[in-house]
């Protein structure tokens, strides 16, 4: 069986629950008075945000996870928080009485976010959701693409048997998404495929190339379906060039180069 999904659309802190938080009764994010975060630590600080964001009580358990990276370019390192709301997934599930579909299909839905913050000022960004399979948390990485000044966000995820990443880089502190690429496809079944992104000199402007080669791996056979969602497949680079994305900074996205 083979998922084929074309989208429209790319560790620091634990997420330990031994700091407490005081959250409003009523969880309001647009009464505020001065800074709601001011003097905390940046965990209590997250907790709090994702509590309000997603209107969560503070008896209840959170899931995410803190990346860190120089996102803008200057001297204050910037951060990337996951939100996986699988729990939430379910319990909708339940209510539907669709538990058994929705598990076949990784409870795929608007269940992963990612938030950003910068660094400079700690003012969050709203929350961006990732389609995708909630089995699966997101992962984040950060690689100098669009200029040498500053990193870019590339955001993993999961759909069935399929993996994609978003790219994102952030504009008036806003995660603003540049291209998708397909990182693989099929695994365990006999169409499996796999890709190995490497990031070039850049076609048309001084923005890397993102270049998608095919590679090769062992192809696994899972005795739980659950399996493919937490697999990271081991992939050799060959030297064929599966496709290759330029970066046009008149219109600020990537487009596919036509062979």
């Amino acid at each position: 069986m083979k998922y084929l999904w074309i989208l429209s659309l790319t560790l620091l802190v634990g997420c330990g629950q031994d700091e407490e938080i005081v959250v409003p009764n009523e969880l309001d994010k647009e009464v505020e008075i001065g800074d709601p975060y001011e003097g905390m630590s940046m965990k209590a600080a997250v907790e709090l945000h994702i509590r309000r964001e997603f209107s969560i009580a503070a008896d209840q358990p959170i899931e995410y996870q803190i990346y860190q990276g120089n996102c803008d370019g200057d001297d204050s390192l910037d951060a990337v928080i996951t939100v996986n709301l699988l729990d939430k997934a379910v319990d909708e599930a339940i209510k539907s009485g669709k538990v058994t579909q929705m598990a076949d299909l990784g409870y795929m839905g608007n269940y992963n976010f990612i938030i950003y913050r910068d660094g400079f000022s700690g003012k969050f960004s709203s929350s961006k959701v990732i389609p995708s399979s909630p089995k699966a948390k997101l992962a984040i990485r950060f690689e100098h693409i669009l200029t040498e000044r500053h990193k870019d966000i590339i955001v993993e995820y999961r759909i069935l048997n399929a993996a994609y990443c978003n790219f994102y880089t952030i504009v008036n502190g806003q995660p603003t998404q540049i291209n998708q690429v397909k990182l693989f496809d099929g695994i365990g079944t006999k169409d499996a495929m796999a890709f190995v992104l490497n990031y070039e000199p850049g076609m048309i402007s001084e923005s890397r190339d993102i270049v998608a080669y095919e590679g090769t791996f062992t192809n696994p056979s899972f005795k739980n379906e659950d399996e493919v969602y937490t697999f990271i497949p081991k992939i050799t680079k060959t030297s064929r060039v599966h496709e290759r994305w330029f970066f046009n900074p008149q219109d600020f996205k990537y487009y596919l180069k036509k062979e």
